[in-house]
């Protein structure tokens, strides 16, 4: 019972102080007014006084403490929601109604449905291979920042080797740190949300302090449109093109480094605006339209690139 949950924190705190504004009663006190037998008893009218108070609320408590023994017809007075068992959520619930509140707090209605309003860009025909300039510029528009994704990319984003290979093995930039290649290359790579993100806290460097950017692998898209989208906040995350299925292009080996990476193509970042109880919706750089793509496919595609998410918040 999601009452239980909140007895603890709140009102059982409040319960407890409201308690305390009377007199202590002892056992024999509760018993010393008893209701007869086959009298009718009101619920939550511990003290048979026909008004339910703060103070049957702290007889209730101070039962549910094992400091108070009441006979029967008190106990069931005092069980107010009727599970057989005296606890604070009964002194809750009759300290709302004393107060003239409703014995429960509505449970809020739940959000099967949200779509971020965010204008569009499509990366063609300047950007064959930035979608994820793209899309965080996208991101930084909604925020009301005026950026071309030309200055974005020149003046915030670190340009790295693209892969190349040699006698079968290959070697390229390290796409944590920097793009492997140049967005408005067709046979460059990309980068990842650790350098994206880098990029963007360059960005967030030259403005007021009143944003934060950062990235995870750990959210699944259900959980970023629970925090995130459902609070007016787009989300750049990795999928694949079309959300077809990911599949391991090649092992890379950062030059200079002994770390190497596996790339998942068709690689692709969109800016995660919506959803509903069938699917998500993604600004999508290669069409330059908000675009539905399936639940499955989109979890899918999304998981197969490994999880990757850029967020942007407000401090």
């Amino acid at each position: 019972m999601i009452i239980r949950k909140i007895v603890p924190s709140f009102w059982l705190v409040f319960v407890m102080i409201a308690c305390l504004c009377f007199p202590a009663a002892t056992s024999e006190e509760c018993v010393s007014k008893p209701i007869a037998a086959d009298e009718a008893f009101v619920c939550g009218d511990v003290d048979g006084d026909g008004v339910l108070t703060a103070v049957d609320a702290r007889l209730i408590l101070r039962t549910a403490s094992g400091l108070v023994h009441m006979s029967d017809i008190p106990w069931k007075a005092a069980d107010y929601d009727g599970d057989n068992m005296i606890t604070a959520v009964d002194a809750r619930m009759v300290l709302r109604v004393s107060a003239g509140l409703a014995v429960d707090e509505p449970e809020p209605e739940p959000i099967t449905s949200k779509l971020i309003q965010v204008n569009t860009i499509c990366q063609y025909p300047e950007y064959p291979t930035g979608c994820e300039a793209v899309s965080a510029v996208m991101a930084l528009k909604y925020y009301g920042f005026q950026i071309t994704v030309y200055q974005f990319i020149d003046r915030y984003l670190s340009l790295g080797t693209a892969p190349y290979r040699i006698n079968g093995v290959w070697y390229g930039s390290d796409p944590d740190v920097s793009f492997l290649g140049s967005p408005t290359d067709s046979k460059s790579w990309g980068i990842w949300a650790p350098g994206l993100c880098r990029a963007l806290q360059r960005f967030f460097d030259d403005q007021p302090d009143y944003y934060d950017v950062s990235y995870t692998y750990s959210e699944s898209l259900d959980s970023l449109c629970a925090r995130y989208i459902v609070n007016d906040m787009p989300v750049l995350v990795w999928a694949t093109a079309d959300m077809k299925s990911p599949r391991v292009n090649a092992t890379i080996h950062v030059i200079g480094s002994d770390k190497t990476y596996t790339w998942i193509s068709p690689n692709h970042c969109l800016l995660l605006v919506g959803f509903d109880e069938n699917g998500y919706y993604f600004n999508d750089p290669i069409t330059g339209e908000c675009k539905k793509y399936g639940r499955e496919e989109s979890i899918a595609a999304f998981m197969g690139n490994g999880s990757q998410a850029v967020i942007i918040e407000k401090k």
